[in-house]
């Protein structure tokens, strides 16, 4: 077996038989699909189960209602191929993704193959942006794909967008942190960081589409969840040795956390209060505390917080 794509499921019936169809239709018909119904509650799972019939390469499991992390943990357990693609279950694929990734990764000897997407926003479609050089990055470069994953989730942080060798995964231990909140970019970050050579592409191969019921638009009112995500990439970069060679970026994950409470507290009440409690519980550690530090210092927070509330009487002035 070459590719096995995983694609979590979670209430997802209005879309799911798009998206298992463009899978089934893979040029490339050396791969299995895993479809890991999460526990959903309405028909997914029945709909997952007549895929199965139709096509002996799907595979169908049904566990525990614990999220997408475990969902894609389970998904790479079961996987019999040589190669791993994740798929998103409202989204779908282009007919000849599979092929395209597997012999870019294959002839170029690569542990990644990234290419682009298209958004699609009520039946609009819109181009991704280009962040990066189209090329092979070895050894040190892809460093550079690793920088190029902080801004806010626009880059490379996307799982969906890639192909991974399983035997990368299996060989350094590398899963999906219990994060409800930028889980790929904390997995592609480790995964990276164990790469000498990732290719990206200009191809545009995957369809994303925007859904006001996601996961992710949920959790905007989530501060717990955002807040979890600077220290698990601290402790990524430390047990890989790297916290010195990205200072920069663990900054400017800390400030996004910070605008990012700002911005999901409606009332704006709590935001001292979210703000004390992050930076004493949960990114709290020996070069942590030093970024912070670094933050007071050089006066970044005071003027984050200012730009914040002068945004915020703006635009309410602008509204009335």
């Amino acid at each position: 077996m070459k590719v096995s794509i995983i694609v979590p499921v979670y209430n997802a019936e209005k879309y799911l038989d798009k998206c298992i169809e463009s899978i089934v239709r893979q040029t490339e018909r050396e791969i299995e699909i895993i479809l890991i119904d999460d526990d959903s509650t309405d028909k997914s799972g029945n709909i997952c189960e007549n895929w199965a019939l139709k096509d002996s390469r799907i595979k169908v499991f049904h566990i525990e209602n614990l999220g997408v992390s475990n969902a894609r943990n389970c998904g790479i357990r079961y996987a019999s191929g040589q190669y791993i693609m994740f798929v998103d279950s409202d989204d779908w694929i282009r007919s000849d993704m599979v092929e395209i990734l597997l012999n870019s990764i294959e002839n170029g000897n690569s542990q990644a193959v990234f290419c682009n997407y298209i958004t699609v926003k009520d039946d609009q479609e819109i181009l991704c942006e280009d962040v990066l050089e189209y090329k092979n990055y070895q050894n040190e470069e892809v460093l550079e794909v690793v920088r190029n994953m902080f801004g806010g989730g626009r880059y490379y942080s996307s799982i969906w967008r890639g192909i991974y060798k399983k035997e990368v995964i299996e060989d350094n231990h590398i899963s999906f942190r219990n994060l409800k909140f930028a889980e790929d970019l904390v997995f592609n970050l480790e995964y990276l960081l164990n790469c000498d050579k990732v290719q990206i592409m200009n191809d545009e191969l995957y369809y994303y589409r925007v859904n006001s019921t996601s996961a992710l638009q949920s959790l905007k009112n989530n501060v717990v969840e955002i807040q979890k995500v600077p220290k698990e990439i601290y402790g990524i970069f430390y047990k890989n040795n790297k916290v010195g060679m990205f200072e920069e970026e663990l900054e400017r994950e800390v400030e996004i956390t910070i605008k990012r409470t700002f911005d999901i507290d409606n009332r704006y009440s709590l935001f001292k209060q979210n703000i004390l409690t992050f930076s004493m519980e949960n990114i709290i550690g020996k070069s942590c505390k030093n970024i912070i530090v670094n933050l007071f210092i050089k006066e970044k927070w005071t003027r984050l917080y200012v730009y914040l509330w002068m945004m915020k009487i703006k635009n309410y002035i602008l509204k009335k």
